[in-house]
């Protein structure tokens, strides 16, 4: 199961350490738009900047800077880059079956592969979002809103997409409340925003799917909680102002949500009660991978924090990354991929 989080902050200012082109292009020809630019070629994936990985028993993707995806088949060593017909930052990735697998990023992109990641095609843009915005608001407020974003075009960044088995269907979300939903058997998208219990038009930063149960995390200590495969979802309580970067289900009721200055808080009854884990770290923590009898975060610093009692108490793991770890997956043997800021890293996680 592939659980993470992105880190905002960093995703929303790598703009000013990645540009979309270099200086050099845009003095000596105009740039296309990055909506429409073909990621470029790179000779591998050495250190290239990657926010999101998912996985299944056969292969690997992985997402980042520029429009770049990268794929390894877990029988192989090489990482191949795909064909990707935009050069947006690319924030996160899911791999929905052996075939089918998607990802988000900034410019409100959604991209859609059915070969496992090796060519990818744009299904929609932060214009089209914002249509579909306008479509679905009825309300004098939501048609105000829509009517903003529509005007302010494709500025927006989706922050995560996952794939919901038990409602066959997928579910992102990003910038300002911006909410989505494919139906698989329809293939078609709406825009559900103005469904969620989020008057404030709060980022949503996270999803994660456990069965039937869904779990949203946002801005300000937004927890949005479904029982019904994303069907509704009502607002839960939150034990925490801060923003939250992502949230782990561990079961259907049992959850972990992390965010801001270390701040992680479990409920075993979905947030009726919580408890404030104590991990001795002031940095925000990023991302949350779960295996069968583990649970792993990542922080912004670099750190991992390893749980072997379904997630009720941490310990630190000792590792050599000096960089911000954006997402992970883990991997066979007690091994993890992690993924950030300078490219990608294999960790060996202990129980």
């Amino acid at each position: 199961m592939k659980l993470i989080a992105a880190c905002t902050g960093l995703l929303l200012g790598v703009g000013a350490l990645y540009p979309s082109a270099t200086l050099a292009e845009s003095l000596n020809q105009p740039v296309a738009d990055p909506l429409d630019r073909p990621a470029m070629a790179r000779s591998d994936i050495g250190t290239a900047m990657l926010a999101g990985v998912s996985g299944n028993d056969d292969y690997v993707v992985a997402v980042g800077e520029r429009g770049w995806i990268f794929v390894r088949k877990l029988s192989e060593e090489e990482w191949a880059q795909a064909e990707v017909p935009v050069s947006v930052l690319l924030t996160n990735v899911a791999v929905e079956d052996g075939n089918n697998v998607w990802a988000v990023g900034h410019s409100g992109v959604i991209l859609h592969s059915k070969d496992g990641g090796k060519r990818w095609t744009k299904q929609l843009d932060g214009n089209d979002l914002a249509m579909l915005m306008a479509r679905s608001a009825s309300t004098p407020e939501a048609e105000q809103d829509a009517e903003y974003l529509v005007a302010e075009g494709a500025d927006k960044p989706l922050f995560d997409i996952a794939y919901n088995r038990a409602g066959a269907n997928m579910l992102a979300v990003g910038a300002y409340g911006m909410a989505l939903k494919l139906d698989r058997s329809e293939d078609e998208w709406e825009a559900i925003k103005y469904e969620l219990p989020n008057p404030m038009g709060a980022h949503l930063y996270d999803i994660d799917v456990f069965n039937e149960s869904v779990l949203i995390a946002g801005e300000m200590g937004l927890i949005l909680f479904s029982e019904d495969k994303g069907e509704t979802f009502e607002s839960i309580v939150s034990p925490y102002e801060g923003s939250f970067f992502g949230g782990c289900l561990l079961s259907e009721t049992s959850f972990l949500v992390f965010g801001l200055n270390g701040n992680v808080f479990h409920t075993g009854d979905a947030g009726e009660n919580w408890q404030n884990l104590e991990l001795g770290t002031e940095a925000s923590i990023t991302a949350c991978a779960v295996t069968r009898d583990q649970v792993i975060l990542t922080g912004q610093s670099g750190e991992i924090f390893h749980s072997a009692d379904h997630g009720r108490t941490f310990r630190g793991v000792e590792i050599n990354a000096d960089a911000p770890i954006l997402d992970l997956l883990p991997l066979e043997e007690e091994k993890v991929l992690v993924v950030g800021m300078r490219g990608k890293q294999i960790i060996e996680v202990a129980k």
